[in-house]
């Protein structure tokens, strides 16, 4: 049986899970059926809807969505069942550089005589990963750093000697080296638009609509691991061992680095530079997706207000004729019966004054119902407006259903 090919594009795994059922999709790979979705998720991949097979089965040819495009290159290529990190530019070429230089100590030895050949085992170097402490001025430090590195250094430690601040969570003396592994690390970050933000109450790197938040940490370590006393077998102290967390939506990607047996979180700049910008361009699809998402329900709750509108508009204009036929019927009444009664000086004062309010009264009615005053009123009630301001050019939208469906 051929090995299963575990490294794929985005369009070579949209058209095996929607050939294939995830969940037998997902048994061959040797993952969960969630798994699998997590991954189509990771690199924007939409999978089948449930009942999506059933319709197959039964004949029918539900449509298929077409795979949307995304600018960020890290999202083109899919590792499916194992976890494979590129290694950064730097490493590369270091790793390229030592190649080279190896093969072109292979070549001098074979080219030398037998009796001045030395045979001798290379050993590597051990890795060298000094910790660095910012001993300069406060002056000399970033913008963004500046104001922190004050903060940093004006907080009072508590009983424990730690300083919390802004998800900073060392002791007293590492606050040094926090401020120097920050300076170091942030000018990694500018050629890629990525800037520091210490403005909220967490510590946040942010590149246009994207942010993630980080922490740095001390671990702790047992004063007294073999106390016969439980309380002091409890008790720890800083260990001087820093860590650096990246809170990011990229499930599988990295997003832990620490000082190790033989390496320290400053050695390992370039990958949390990587694992920086994997996890901001994760996080700015998933911001442009969720503001598509909020336009498009905006857009939708819009047009629902414009049909209750218009519904509105029906009613006020059907009241409005309704109105002006009774104005209208009125006078009509009432010019009529002035017309019928009888009229002259020589009748009673308060008969005289009926037909003069009757009379004024008409004139109202018929002031209203002109067709100046009903142009004015109609202008002012935007009732038959042109062009039309509750036009829908693509009509009416669904009703809404339920709550939730917007």
């Amino acid at each position: 049986m051929a090995e299963l090919q575990r490294t794929i594009t985005r369009e070579e795994l949209h058209r095996m899970v929607w050939s294939t059922p995830i969940q037998k999709l997902a048994e061959q790979y040797g993952l969960s059926d969630r798994g699998l979705a997590k991954i189509c998720e990771r690199h924007l991949v939409p999978p089948p809807p449930r009942g999506y097979w059933a319709k197959i089965q039964a004949g029918q040819s539900p449509k298929k969505p077409k795979l949307r495009s995304v600018d960020n290159t890290d999202l083109h290529i899919v590792h499916i069942g194992k976890n494979v990190r590129k290694p950064s530019t730097y490493v590369a070429q270091v790793l390229e550089a030592a190649e080279a230089a190896l093969a072109e100590d292979d070549l001098a030895a074979a080219k030398a005589s037998p009796p001045e050949r030395i045979s001798a085992p290379r050993t590597p170097p051990e890795p060298r990963c000094a910790i660095q402490r910012y001993e300069g001025p406060v002056s000399d430090l970033r913008g963004e750093l500046l104001d922190l590195a004050r903060e940093l250094r004006a907080v009072a430690p508590d009983k424990r000697g730690a300083i919390s601040f802004k998800w900073v969570f060392v002791s007293k003396p590492s606050v040094e080296r926090v401020i120097a592994f920050l300076h170091n690390l942030l000018p990694r970050l500018t050629p890629f638009d990525i800037r520091l933000d210490a403005s909220d109450s967490r510590l946040r790197f942010e590149r246009g609509i994207a942010t993630v938040d980080f922490e740095i940490t001390e671990t702790r370590k047992r004063v007294n691991p073999h106390s016969t006393d439980y309380w002091r077998r409890q008790e720890t102290d800083f260990n001087g061992r820093l860590a650096f967390r990246v809170f990011g939506y990229g499930d599988g990607v990295r997003c832990n680095w620490g000082d190790g047996s033989s390496q320290t979180i400053e050695s390992l700049v370039d990958s949390i530079v990587e694992g920086v910008r994997l996890h901001l361009a994760v996080q700015k699809e998933r911001r442009e997706k969720e503001l598509a998402e909020q336009q498009r329900r905006a857009k939708l709750a819009h047009r629902r207000e414009m049909v209750a509108l218009r519904a509105k508009r029906e009613e006020d204009r059907l009241a409005y004729l309704r109105w002006i036929a009774n104005v209208r019927r009125e006078a009509d009444d009432l010019r009529e019966t002035i017309a019928a009664v009888p009229q002259g000086e020589d009748l009673p004062p308060d008969y005289q004054r009926m037909i003069a309010w009757a009379q004024d009264r008409l004139a109202e009615l018929e002031g209203q119902t002109a067709v100046e005053q009903i142009q004015s009123a109609l202008v002012e009630q935007k009732l038959y407006t042109d062009p039309d301001h509750l036009f829908d050019p693509e009509g009416d939208p669904p009703p809404k259903k339920n709550y939730w469906d917007d």
